[in-house]
């Protein structure tokens, strides 16, 4: 399976899943800025570790297979599937309106100051709004929504080497190419510049 990698960014693929799937539940688009803006607050919310519960945002929402991991009441779901249902779930019950607008509107966390109340309320705080934690995976299948990475198959890869030899050996002869075509025009130039010269010290040949 082709592994893909979001310019600047390497989402864990289960991680991905999770996220994309949020965004969708939610109504929100699946871009760069959404993507990074739900990694920084996963971490935050469950260190490097995002997926250790299928539950980045530690959400307490009942049900779904869900099982306490602490005692505030986090869970933990036996699958991605049900993590994102959950998550959408709490999302969507009317207490976090401000975080959905900004997701849907695609705005990066540095612009949530309209959903700190938001934020508190599901028990993050604020102090990572506008942080950008960098990730530690990679992105997940082929053709998922949202994708504009750049394949990282072993196979592209050896294709990317050939091309890159291929460049490097096409520049190497174009430069060659302008070198012998520039001995080239030195040596026209010369012999243009000699000619007159030799006709003028020539001896003239008196006709017989």
């Amino acid at each position: 399976m082709a592994v893909y990698v979001i310019p600047g960014t390497h989402w864990p693929s289960d991680w991905y899943q999770w996220a994309t799937g949020v965004l969708n539940g939610i109504g929100a688009p699946v871009n760069d800025t959404n993507l990074q803006s739900l990694w920084n607050w996963s971490v935050h919310e469950s260190g490097q570790n995002v997926m250790r519960w299928d539950n980045p945002l530690n959400t307490t929402q009942p049900g779904y297979g869900g099982v306490d991991k602490n005692s505030v009441g986090v869970k933990s779901y036996p699958n991605v599937s049900n993590g994102i249902a959950a998550t959408v779930q709490t999302l969507k019950n009317g207490f976090y309106p401000n975080i959905v607008a900004n997701l849907r509107a695609s705005k990066p966390t540095s612009a949530w100051q309209n959903a700190i109340n938001d934020l508190k309320t599901w028990g993050s705080g604020a102090s990572w709004l506008g942080l950008n934690f960098p990730a530690a995976a990679v992105l997940g299948p082929s053709g998922s929504a949202g994708q504009q990475g750049v394949s990282l198959n072993p196979l592209d890869g050896v294709a990317a080497a050939i091309k890159g030899f291929g460049d490097l050996l096409g520049s190497v002869l174009a430069h060659v190419a302008f070198t012998f075509l520039g001995i080239l025009l030195v040596l026209l130039g010369v012999v243009v510049l000699l000619v007159p010269e030799l006709r003028r010290v020539a001896p003239a040949v008196t006709p017989k």
